[in-house]
């Protein structure tokens, strides 16, 4: 029955495919008169076969990137039928509205042209194919001239502190050229010429207390030197080297969260314009056909290498950037791939975007497509900064130098610099003030670039708790069979453990509940450890306080939190349901399963902490430490009484210790009243079970088991929650602190170090209170920096204004 009614649903979709060709036909017919030729007494059989011409197959669609299907009928803008990006080529037929209900593509009509011949066949009306590049990001907004920024750069030094010997190693030595808006600029030359490190200047990626910046280095935005790069950290996208990405999820889900997270919304208010945008680009760079597929990893087959690398730099252009820095985006591809990416920067360019792309060994044609080409020298200095087709002319007339017959001038130049690297450089130097040139702009510029940086704000925290929370979500979905493998292992384990303990006596109960925790603690701690290791490089690209970041570090924190509290959820509930119907403990089901997803909780908050601290397999390791350790210091062996005062520390930071006393508690609470009676009661205290319970060191009163006092039960349930939420805060402050470099912000050692500091000034320091309360006398940054720098004072880059 379902198969007939899709076949006659299927009959039906056509039909009114058919009957609107008709109308159509008809209309156009009545529209034109007799200028097609078509006689009173056509049949509509012929006229909507004139209608089923103008239909565009999917071949024709893919290779010219167009959106809407439509044609001119002279001055007459006729739609046949129009798709958006958003939707798929199924869903074509639903009803007849889906045909007339967008717009068709704004087209001169000197495109479309009517045939003379009055013939009723399809060469009545002829169709020439529009310009690709005119469909090519077509929508990408084009910047006004506020929002245009342009990058010059005069005398830059970059020296990096080496970590074995701690001495400093220069790496871009005076580097001066310009990154202009409307200009596709290339930065290249021999490897060790600093050509990534100065794009890691430019877009603020430098790490704190090892990349210092030299005093002498000047960056004007748009000719104003005191507008510092981080304020338009937001209007620039960083497309790095290595392709940074969540594996498990597709395309455009990738593109569409960096759209979501870093588009303005006055530009692109609503969802459907990010989508349109997003497909735009996908198309754009290649990816129509492995939108849906998922990226994959090394363990994970997903797209070629040539596609991550197109998809990473999809994630910087669906943001909207006023100014692109690629880093080798075309290594990895072939020369047609290549032109591709080259053609995207030149339409991104023509919109008043300044882009910056480093190549490695580019062909002549893809050389010779850029607008500004920037050779640096071995040891980070200025070859030639200017346009391509003069470099020849350049190393010819002043250098000397002349290409060979047969050779590309890109090679022949990286050949000419490993060899003399000096004596090209200070030819440059000396020729540099003809080159390179600082544009004068308008006073509103700087104003034009505060407003726009301001509308480039990050969304909310709630609004980024929701992106990474559906994201989290997308990628446990995309894993569920690993997850689906680990609840099956999870409930071996406890049943398992059920086996060797079949209807345990209560003599046997501390044992048990030690083993129990053994088991629960493991494998909980094990599961938290790779949160936060396998993405680390994501969270770091996209929370980084720099050119492609912003977002918040806490948001992130709580998505995973949210999503992995189910996982570890499930992951207690079975090992409860595995061991509980073997081993029949006197608890309740329900009251097991609670104490389980308490432990589960406070233990995979130092599965956090471990996957924090260390890489991903250092972490594993770690893991297993803490595991082991809290399992020693639970107190069923040695006992609290009999721990050392020093070492019952870890005892009460323990969670195992907490999860074996609420289960002995339960187990004595069910038992009758005749074993629960103070030692006293007895004629000899070890008949009371008091007395095994008090020898553990867990209660204050001998009368709480008696009198069915459940506040210590529940005391240790929320303590274990405690635990777990402690740990949790934890490792968010042991994370930030540790790739505080990374994200480009200060540590907490050297945040409290500061305050300190600070603090210290304010109470014993008077010429601080009078140096606030008269601002005539406080001292000039930049003579203060001069002098610091003659008494060779450490320089760093917190000093720095520019960065």
């Amino acid at each position: 029955q379902l198969r007939r009614f899709r076949e006659n649903l299927k009959e039906k979709r056509l039909a009114l495919r058919e009957q609107f060709l008709e109308r159509r036909a008809q209309r156009l017919a009545h529209r034109l008169g007799f200028g097609l030729g078509f006689d009173d007494d056509a049949s509509a059989h012929d006229i909507s076969s004139l209608g089923r011409q103008f239909s565009i197959t999917e071949e024709e669609e893919d290779a010219q990137q167009i959106g809407s299907r439509s044609f001119f009928c002279g001055t007459t803008l006729l739609t046949s039928a129009s798709f958006s990006d958003d939707e798929d080529d199924e869903d074509t037929t639903n009803n007849s509205t889906n045909y007339i209900r967008s717009t068709a593509l704004e087209l001169p009509p000197s495109e479309y042209s009517i045939s003379s011949q009055r013939q009723p066949n399809a060469s009545s009306l002829r169709r020439q194919a529009p310009d690709k590049d005119s469909l090519l990001l077509r929508h990408f907004p084009t910047k006004l001239p506020s929002e245009q920024v342009s990058i010059d750069f005069r005398d830059l030094g970059l020296s990096v502190t080496a970590i074995a010997t701690g001495r400093a190693i220069r790496i871009l030595d005076n580097v001066s050229g310009s990154i202009r808006s409307g200009s596709v600029c290339a930065i290249m030359g021999p490897s060790g010429g600093g050509k990534s490190s100065l794009l890691k200047v430019l877009s603020c990626r430098l790490l704190r207390g090892t990349d210092i910046l030299t005093p002498e280095t000047r960056i004007f935005v748009n000719g104003n030197e005191h507008i510092p790069l981080r304020q338009i950290a937001s209007l620039t996208a960083f497309a790095p080297q290595d392709d940074v990405m969540c594996h498990e999820l597709t395309v455009l889900e990738i593109l569409e969260f960096s759209a979501s997270c870093r588009l303005p919304t006055s530009n692109f208010p609503t969802r459907n314009y990010r989508k349109r945008l997003v497909r735009n680009v996908a198309n754009a760079l290649g990816l129509r056909a492995v939108r849906h597929s998922v990226v994959g990893s090394v363990e994970k087959r997903g797209i070629s290498g040539g596609q991550k690398k197109r998809v990473n730099l999809g994630m910087e252009i669906v943001a909207d950037p006023c100014v692109l820095l690629a880093d080798e985006p075309t290594s990895g591809l072939d020369a047609a791939n290549s032109l591709e990416i080259v053609r995207v920067f030149k339409k991104l360019a023509s919109k008043g975007v300044a882009v910056a792309a480093v190549l490695h060994q580019p062909a002549y044609q893809l050389y010779m497509s850029f607008s500004d080409v920037l050779l640096l020298a071995p040891g980070g200095r200025t070859a030639y900064h200017g346009p391509p087709g003069n470099a020849a002319r350049y190393f010819e007339q002043q250098l000397g130098f002349k290409v060979p017959q047969g050779w590309s001038p890109p090679d022949f130049f990286m050949q000419i610099l490993v060899k003399q690297p000096q004596q090209i450089a200070l030819a440059w130097d000396a020729l540099a003030s003809k080159y390179v040139t600082i544009r004068e702009y308008g006073q509103d510029t700087a104003a034009g670039i505060t407003l726009a940086a301001a509308n480039r704000a990050p969304p909310s925290w709630l609004s980024q708790l929701i992106l990474q929370t559906s994201r989290s979500f997308l990628r446990q979905r995309r894993v569920a069979g690993s997850i689906a493998g680990d609840i099956v292992i999870q409930t071996l384990i406890g049943g398992g453990i059920g086996l060797l303990y079949v209807d345990y006596s209560f003599h046997n109960a501390q044992l048990v509940n030690f083993m129990v925790s053994i088991g629960l603690g493991f494998t909980l701690t094990l599961a938290g450890t790779p949160t936060f290791t396998t993405n680390r490089d994501v969270v770091l690209r996209e929370c980084c306080s720099a050119a492609g970041g912003g977002l918040s570090v806490s948001a992130y924190f709580m998505a995973n939190f949210i999503t992995d509290a189910i996982r570890f959820a499930a992951l207690s509930t079975v090992f409860v349901l595995g061991f509980y119907p073997l081993a029949h403990p006197r608890a309740s089901l329900g009251f097991y399963v609670l104490a389980a997803l308490a432990d589960g909780f406070a233990a995979s908050g130092f599965g956090y902490i471990a996957g924090c601290l260390f890489d991903e397999s250092g972490s594993l390791l770690a893991a297993l430490c803490l595991a082991l350790i809290f399992a020693l210091f639970s107190g069923v062996h040695p006992t609290i009484n009999q721990m050392p005062t020093a070492m019952r520390v870890v005892n009460y930071i323990s969670h195992d210790r907490y999860f074996v006393e609420v289960l002995f508690v339960e187990e004595v609470i069910q038992m009758s009243e005749a074993f629960r009676m103070p030692p006293s009661f007895y004629s000899s205290s070890s008949d009371s079970v008091l007395a095994q319970l008090l020898a553990y060191g867990y209660f204050v009163s001998d009368f709480s088991i008696y009198w069915n006092n459940h506040f210590l039960r529940w005391l240790d349930l929320a303590t274990l929650v405690s635990i777990g939420l402690a740990a949790r805060v934890a490792a968010y402050l042991i994370y930030i602190n540790l790739n505080a470099a990374a994200l480009g912000r200060e540590s907490i050692s050297t945040t409290l170090r500061n305050c300190c500091v600070d603090l210290y000034h304010r109470l014993f320091r008077s010429t601080y209170l009078s140096t606030v309360s008269n601002p005539s006398i406080r001292p000039n940054p930049a003579v203060t920096d001069r002098n610091r720098n003659e008494n060779n004072w450490p320089s760093s880059a917190a000093t720095q204004p520019l960065v």
